[in-house]
């Protein structure tokens, strides 16, 4: 698994990547393919998502 470092990075890029996407007035958390893998209760759930789902395409 990766670091926390590198999970925060991941977590800040996710969240200004939602931010952008969610510009036209729609919440876009939960609406990608990562987050069937979230869990809110972890501290930085999108990056911890990501990482849990791209691990399972392998």
């Amino acid at each position: 698994m990766v670091n926390n470092k590198q999970l925060k990075s991941k977590q800040n890029e996710l969240d200004k990547k939602k931010w952008f996407d969610s510009e036209n007035g729609e919440d876009k958390c939960g609406s990608y393919k990562y987050c069937e893998k979230c869990d809110k209760t972890q501290e930085y759930p999108c990056a911890r998502a990501f990482y849990l789902f791209r691990a399972a395409k392998r």
